[in-house]
């Protein structure tokens, strides 16, 4: 477990921050995403992006858990699962349900929101 916390605690916690806007909260969420993940024991390795991202995948699921996120969450589970967890826009898209047509829009918004640079 200590290997899999050092490489990727810091970039979860971010990002479910990001999604929460609440420090314990997620500090619960990552907590529960990596214990259940040292619990999981893959057929083969996993080059280190599978991992982040399905780790990414799991904090999602887990910080939308028990109900639905707010349409403010939502926004911001997109922006950090591009910038904390290794996902393109489509598969941002395809996890939190956002169309790919207005997440442009959606990543634009709050890349400025935040002061981010855009990319080409």
């Amino acid at each position: 477990m200590a290997s899999l916390y050092d490489r990727h605690a810091g970039a979860l916690y971010a990002f479910a921050r990001g999604v929460l806007g609440e420090g314990t909260a997620a500090e619960d969420a990552v907590v529960d995403v990596l214990v259940d993940a040292c619990g999981a024991r893959p057929a083969t390795p996993a080059q280190p992006r599978s991992v982040r991202h399905a780790l990414a995948v799991a904090t999602y699921r887990r910080c939308a858990s028990p109900g639905p996120l707010t349409a403010a969450a939502r926004s911001r589970a997109v922006l950090a699962l591009c910038v904390h967890g290794e996902h393109t826009y489509r598969e941002a898209a395809a996890l939190t349900g956002v169309a790919r047509a207005p997440l442009g829009r959606l990543l634009q918004a709050e890349m400025r929101g935040r002061g981010l640079p855009r990319s080409a």
